[in-house]
């Protein structure tokens, strides 16, 4: 096996130093794993391959930066078959599952088997067909009597407990890989009949794995060649569910969707059982049980099952609680994991801040203009505010104001001033007025398409579903029990219907039904024909005082440097005097121009 180090090595790019050391401790933990199972060079470097792979791959999702060399990595792995067919869960319990399943049986041909660029799905085909014939060639029915009988079904059926976490012997009469060497407190038990023709010999129906033998739950339970536990041993199985030895069901291992489940028992007998001992149950099937109502135990039980993802909720009444299914980092990642386009843009647009228009309408808001300088130019409390910039306006506009017939004092004509095609302080000032209040009123418009959205995905759940402050806020899609048993009994039909696996996991199952298999459907934004429009007359009158206040200050600015000016004039005095005059009194020098 070659050493550590030449598999670190490959994980020495710039990106890849710069994860943090959590993540930097899950890709060695995954190597680690790798160079224990695999064995081989050639393998575990596939294996690596494929962890950097993804590595570099969530951060292109995540808009991180990579160099160069990093992104052709990405590229020329594209480019090789090595990614055909589903390898988005590459790195998930399945592939690692099936991976130690295969190699657990030692075989020289499996474990000299090249592994190259190809495939995993090419080369699970390969170790399905070394399986195949090694188990042809090798399966012996009847074994010898050996390990402890536990539990004595009949006089000619029995559970034996193997006394170890893998057994060959097993694996050999079985057809499967009987644990392999199995994990500390894991414990292989059989189901086996009398052999009628040897004396002292047995013969295995049914392998079960006990996942930990302290705490008494089990995982995989498995019949023949890894298929499903003939019906006709089902008894014998909630026998031994029912004794000490059992405590809860855990599932699991290789071909999950193959192992005996509670589901495969008739209505009646999982009641039996269920009075019995209704620890075995898990959440889901206790609900089914209870008339799909939402019990104490319930809630316990999911606790128990999905204590990473249950969340309290304090909003809604009795205490009841909330499974997370689905998160993510901001309003634009929550828009493609929905996949509304709209959504995303203009997402992008609110996390911003600022909406930048193409056309401000002037003209269109003349009459608006004109009442809000009216109402400024009547309260007395913006005396100070004005007068200095009316008498600048008289000075500068005296013969627009005498043509137009303008009343400088109440506004009224003042907006006849406007010229598109003068770029004074004045122009700005209507220009800048209209654009805020326009802007504020498009972006309230998109803000509110926004929020509609949300309350239009929120409205396929009865209770929770998405929570997101602000649009660069992180995101969760949170369920109600209730909502999550719902739509993992509507994926187990959508499975059974095009004849698919569900994953054991209760939340996997219902984030795949609802992202990837499209089954429930989202409303995008709806953007107006014309586009969004609006108008804010809150935001342009601000803008307008605002603005005014710059202008007064501005005013007020140029006399004091006249002042200043004025110290070294010869006629230092009276040019002085008239200046401090001029300020005093608030009249502006006709030099002075906005």
């Amino acid at each position: 096996m070659a050493s550590k180090n030449k598999y670190t090595e490959m994980f020495q790019s710039p990106h890849l130093k710069n994860i943090g050391e959590a993540s930097r401790s899950s890709i060695f933990a995954e190597v680690d794993w790798a160079r224990r199972v695999l064995k081989k060079e050639d393998k575990v470097t596939w294996y690596c391959r494929f962890l950097k792979y993804f590595s570099y791959k969530n951060a292109i999702n995540k808009n991180q930066d990579l160099t160069a060399k990093e992104l052709l990595f990405v590229k020329n792995f594209e480019k090789n078959k090595v990614l055909e067919g589903d390898v988005s869960s590459i790195f998930g319990w399945e592939l690692k599952t099936d991976l130690e399943h295969f190699f657990s049986y030692n075989l020289t041909k499996i474990n000299e088997m090249e592994f190259k660029n190809d495939s995993w799905n090419s080369i699970r085909e390969k170790l399905i067909s070394i399986e195949k014939e090694w188990l042809d060639k090798n399966s012996k029915r009847s074994v010898k009597e050996y390990g402890k009988k536990v539990l004595a079904i009949d006089k000619n059926l029995a559970w034996f407990d193997l006394e170890k976490s893998g057994c060959q012997i097993e694996a050999a009469s079985m057809g499967h890989c009987g644990n392999g060497y199995g994990k500390k407190w894991q414990r292989v038990y059989s189901l086996r009949s009398k052999d009628e023709y040897q004396e002292k010999h047995w013969i295995p129906h049914v392998t079960l794995i006990m996942n930990d033998e302290r705490k008494g739950n089990t995982g995989e339970i498995k019949g023949y060649a890894n298929e499903p536990p003939s019906e006709k041993y089902h008894d014998a199985i909630i026998e031994f569910l029912k004794s000490d030895l059992v405590t809860s069901m855990d599932g699991g291992g290789y071909k999950p969707e193959n192992n005996f489940m509670l589901s495969c028992l008739s209505e009646e007998k999982q009641r039996s059982l269920y009075e019995k001992k209704s620890s075995l149950f898990s959440s889901y099937e206790t609900w089914k049980l209870e008339s799909k109502n939402i019990t104490d135990d319930i809630m316990q039980k999911l606790e128990n099952e999905y204590p990473d993802s249950v969340i309290a909720n304090s909003i809604e009444n009795n205490g009841t609680i909330r499974i997370v299914i689905n998160k993510g980092d901001d309003a634009v990642d929550l828009a493609k994991e929905f996949e509304l386009e709209n959504l995303e843009y203009f997402a992008e647009k609110i996390s911003d801040g600022f909406i930048d228009l193409d056309f401000c309408d002037i003209e269109g808001n003349y009459s608006f203009i004109e009442d809000e300088l009216n109402k400024i130019l009547k309260d007395d409390n913006n005396i100070k505010l004005i007068k200095p910039i009316i008498h600048k306006l008289k000075d500068e506009y005296s013969c627009e104001i005498e043509e137009n017939e303008i009343d400088i004092e109440t506004g009224k004509g003042l907006i006849s001033l406007y010229k598109e095609e003068k770029p004074d302080k004045l122009n700005e000032m209507f220009l800048r007025m209209i654009s805020d209040g326009e802007q504020s009123g498009v972006y309230d418009s998109i803000y509110k398409a926004y929020r509609d959205t949300i309350d239009n995905i929120n409205a396929n759940f009865a209770n929770g579903g998405l929570e997101i402050d602000t649009a660069d806020s992180e995101w969760s899609l949170a369920l109600s029990p209730q909502d999550l048993f719902d739509f993992y009994e509507k994926a187990m039909s959508y499975a059974d219907r095009n004849g698919e696996f569900l994953s054991i996991n209760m939340i996997e199952a219902v984030k795949d039904y609802i992202f990837c298999e499209h089954q429930v459907e989202f409303d995008d934004i709806k953007v107006p024909y014309y586009g969004f429009d609006g108008f804010s007359e809150e935001v342009a009158r601000e803008s307008l005082l605002e603005r005014l206040r710059e202008i007064k200050a501005e005013i007020e600015l140029s006399e004091i440097k006249t002042i200043e000016i004025s110290e070294t004039n010869p006629f230092e005095n009276v040019i002085s005097n008239q200046a401090i005059n001029n300020f005093v009194n608030k009249k502006t020098p006709n030099s002075l121009s906005m």
